[in-house]
């Protein structure tokens, strides 16, 4: 969620038109749906499975100040996706899913697993699809190989290539039989750090193995394992600090990069290029950033296996909210985070991911932001909190 689009906006955009013609144009005529692999309605993973391996809800909770209600959880309920009840005690009832599907298709226009007896969307919580999934199209079937496949959708956002897909299978394969090859599938012309975290997985289990699908194909045969771990509060990252250690590991066996512990210790996340949420006061807080000796550095998907290694040394991070914060993930517990809003657009994402991987979060809410986010950060309050 970047841009903050009206009411109105939303309901004539084009997807949500396309969406609701197809819709009732498969009411009226079902084979539609069938041709063109348009489902109406969702079944959870573990009603339709041949075999569900777990199933299961339990509370996860960080302790909250009530400076942190106040300045964090509550502004960030409008931001937040999902379900953001009880968010303001810090928890979130955390659910977890792991099922064995047969008869299953997965459909590459939306990464999506379709099961073709009830022309059904196959999902974590049977909520029924909407116009971000259910883009009609006409897909090359491809049969698969006799084996068991888990499917990686979520490669295209960094954020939601470890929160969705390599944390909730990285759980997964510690109880995974060693003796069982399981097929990891991913969509083609995947950037370079999805192919480097894939890799690093291959290396580390020798029983995973990796095929790409097209966005034209539609696959079928072989079985599905359902991998799947989310909070109600969909921003709220399902790790543990065992589990972000244990990724880090990998991650830093498998990359080229020098593991070199003399790396800057402070590090300025700089957003580079990007539109969204530029500081109209960037001057003024790189001149205080340069005070306290932070160091500027840019992640981009070409430098991966360095922003692993940057964010393992640093003592201290600073950063305008943006998914590039998803790297806290491999920092040391303690590390010092300070965290940059606009005032409009406070998410609790990465102070969630900061008190459950033990780091010291800070955070600093600047001005209103514009439709792009642009905003005055405040540079006397970033200095406030680094001198504290």
């Amino acid at each position: 969620m970047a841009r903050k689009k009206s009411k109105l906006r939303q309901i004539l955009s084009v997807r949500r038109l396309r969406w609701s013609f197809m819709r009732g144009a498969v009411r009226l005529c079902p084979p539609l749906g069938r041709a063109f692999a348009f489902p109406l309605i969702s079944l959870r993973a573990v009603d339709c499975a041949a075999k569900v391996l777990e199933d299961r809800r339990e509370r996860w909770q960080v302790d909250v100040t009530p400076e942190e209600v106040r300045d964090i959880l509550r502004p960030a309920a409008s931001n937040d996706t999902g379900d953001t009840k009880g968010n303001e005690s810090g928890e979130t009832l955390m659910r977890r899913q792991l099922a064995v599907l047969e008869n299953c298709e997965v459909l590459g226009h939306t990464g999506t697993i379709f099961r073709p007896q009830e022309q059904a969307l196959v999902n974590l919580d049977g909520s029924r699809p909407n116009w971000n999934f259910s883009k009609p199209a006409r897909l090359k079937r491809r049969q698969l190989a006799a084996g068991r496949y888990v499917l990686l959708p979520n490669m295209g956002h960094y954020y939601h290539l470890f929160a969705n897909d390599i944390l909730p299978l990285l759980a997964a394969l510690e109880g995974h039989p060693a003796e069982l090859p399981l097929t990891a599938l991913v969509p083609s012309g995947g950037h370079p750090a999805q192919q480097q975290v894939c890799a690093a997985l291959l290396d580390a289990y020798p029983c995973l193995s990796v095929e790409e699908f097209g966005k034209d194909e539609r696959l079928s045969g072989g079985t599905l394992e359902w991998i799947a771990a989310l909070g109600t509060n969909y921003e709220w990252m399902p790790v543990t600090r065992d589990l972000a250690a244990r990724l880090t590991r990998i991650l830093r066996d498998g990359n080229d990069a020098p593991q070199n512990s003399t790396r800057t210790k402070r590090v300025f996340l700089d957003r580079g290029t990007a539109k969204l949420r530029r500081m109209t006061d960037e001057q003024a807080v790189r001149a205080v950033l340069d005070q306290h000796g932070y160091t500027p550095f840019i992640a981009h998907y070409g430098n991966f296996a360095e922003q692993v290694e940057t964010f393992h040394a640093a003592d201290r991070v600073v950063a305008v909210h943006g998914a590039g914060l998803t790297n806290l993930l491999f920092c040391r517990p303690g590390t010092q985070v300070v965290e940059i809003f606009p005032e409009n657009f406070v998410k609790s994402t990465y102070f969630w991911l900061s008190r459950r991987l033990g780091l010291d979060y800070r955070y600093v809410i600047g001005g209103p932001g514009d439709y792009d986010q642009t905003f005055q950060a405040g540079a006397e309050a970033l200095d406030t909190v680094l001198r504290d």
